[in-house]
């Protein structure tokens, strides 16, 4: 891949967790593109009926163009494949047009992808109009969110879907800025506010206000078991699932050294939840902290909006085609040998130590270096 534009910079923005933050990157609008666009100058083809306009609109926006022909290539202008999935959501949630993946890396001209995109889902079923914002803080739970409800009424008090996450953060850091950044995170995302309500038909229910409050801990001084001991029981913390479904410690261990544990169910975040928390966490205590930059645009959708949108989707039996599919082609194959509950198979484990270096300690243990090594003072 040639590029059309390059930007020097110093040194690449990270999210808290070390990832590129593409976010933070700068603009290449005022980079000389390699060549004339492809849609040309004066006398170019117009754009043609509903779709194309539509079309060219979401290209502009997401590929930061000013122009869009019929003629261009969603690469060429920049497009990658990843981005490939945001387009096809974009299009399903303007366009009520649902599309494969596949499609729109088959036909990457804006013209030809107007004419392959096929025609828009009826306007009675669940997908007609999309993911939206519904206003209310209770739906049923998720698919996902009931296979780790079930786990739950099966082992009841255990630790296995806690996820717990910590962070080393060196250099002067304003306690009060930092709790009201963390105040100002749990109100806005919803899943963090969230408990479980119901025995038979078990629903997610977000409370208006966050009764989380951030524990705080003095280990100056403590040693290394000391800090090691709070990061084993944050692992170790069993949830209720009727509520809160979130813990936060801060714990100081040097002058100018802090530990900060999210720890959390499984039933509420994931892995990709972290990036999104870390990121927003950050920029919101360097605005209460006296600093500037943009305040993270509020989420635009819900967790519940998404679980309730899924369990419309069932109930409307949408799935009935991902369910024969499957089961034509897994038919005829022989049932599992695997062990069974029948088997006397039992849920027992081993404990193994194994001492980490310094280094492995500080990347895994209880440092995300984005943090760390940053080198302004703050966090």
């Amino acid at each position: 891949m040639v590029p059309t534009a390059v930007v020097t910079l110093d040194a690449l923005p990270l999210t808290p967790n070390g990832k590129l933050d593409r976010a933070a990157l700068p603009a290449t609008a005022g980079a000389e593109a390699a060549g004339p666009p492809a849609h040309g100058g004066e006398g170019a083809p117009s754009l043609d009926g509903d779709r194309e306009p539509a079309l060219a609109g979401i290209w502009r926006e997401l590929l930061d163009v000013a122009e869009v022909g019929p003629g261009d290539n969603f690469f060429s202008l920049g497009g990658h494949s990843l981005l490939v999935a945001t387009l096809a959501a974009r299009v399903r949630a303007e366009l009520g047009v649902r599309a494969p993946l596949t499609l729109f890396l088959r036909h990457p001209v804006l013209r030809e992808l107007a004419a392959a995109l096929p025609g828009p889902e009826n306007a009675g079923s669940p997908d007609a109009d999309g993911l939206r914002p519904r206003g209310t803080g209770r739906a049923p739970l998720s698919a996902a969110q009931r296979r780790i409800w079930l786990e739950e009424q099966m082992w009841p008090g255990t630790a296995a879907c806690t996820v717990p996450e910590a962070f080393l953060l060196r250099g002067p850091l304003d306690e009060a800025a930092f709790e009201a950044a963390l105040d100002e995170l749990l109100s806005r995302h919803d899943s963090l506010r969230g408990r479980v309500e119901g025995a038979e038909h078990p629903e997610l229910v977000v409370e208006p206000r966050s009764s989380v409050g951030l524990l705080r801990s003095d280990l100056r001084g403590s040693g290394e078991a000391a800090v090691r001991g709070l990061l084993e029981q944050a692992g170790r913390r069993a949830f209720d699932l009727s509520g809160p479904l979130v813990e936060t410690t801060l714990a100081r261990t040097g002058d100018e050294e802090w530990v900060f544990l999210f720890t959390a169910h499984h039933l509420i975040v994931d892995g990709w939840s972290f990036d999104i928390l870390w990121r927003d966490l950050e920029a919101l205590y360097r605005l209460h902290a006296g600093g500037s930059g943009p305040r993270p645009a509020p989420p635009q959708l819900a967790y519940t909006d998404f679980a309730r949108w899924e369990n419309e989707r069932v109930a409307a039996d949408a799935h009935r085609p991902h369910l024969d599919f499957w089961r034509q082609e897994l038919a005829g194959l022989p049932p599992g040998t695997g062990p069974s509950a029948a088997d006397g198979a039992a849920r027992e484990g081993e404990r193994v130590t194994v001492r980490l270096g310094a280094s492995s300690r500080s990347n895994c243990v209880c440092a995300q270096p984005a943090w760390a090594s940053r080198p302004s003072s703050s966090p």
